[in-house]
């Protein structure tokens, strides 16, 4: 009961979504760059991987995150954290993933001046 209860609470914790540069299993990794080093001692991604998500100009999904213009470092690094957690959007989607009520204010907050010229950023 308790045990099996417990396990399939914390399943989520022991997963990595299907996606482009995601591990097939999570666990520690040394070193992880910037905003990506929260998840260090449970880790989806290597280190180049979150090295990478870090740049304006990434191999990783040849997207810009400057894509029309400058976005505001204070907006980007949500952007930086969200691939951090789940890497690329175009593969696999956050369905039923919590986010924190304060996270999603502040992103608000951090990003309401910025722009974006993209209607689908998924296309």
């Amino acid at each position: 009961g308790t045990a099996a209860a417990s396990a399939a609470k914390n399943a989520p914790l022991h997963v990595c979504m299907d996606a482009k540069h995601h591990k097939t299993q999570p666990g520690p990794e040394g070193q992880l760059y910037g905003q990506c080093a929260l998840w260090k001692d449970n880790a989806c991604c290597t280190a180049n991987t979150s090295l990478e998500a870090h740049q304006d100009q990434s191999y990783l999904y040849n997207f810009n995150w400057d894509h029309c213009g400058a976005m505001p470092e204070k907006c980007k690094r949500h952007f930086i954290q969200d691939t951090c957690l789940y890497d690329s959007w175009r593969k696999e989607r956050i369905l039923h993933v919590p986010l924190c009520r304060e996270d999603c204010e502040q992103w608000w907050e951090d990003c309401q001046d910025a722009v974006t010229c993209k209607v689908n950023w998924h296309k």
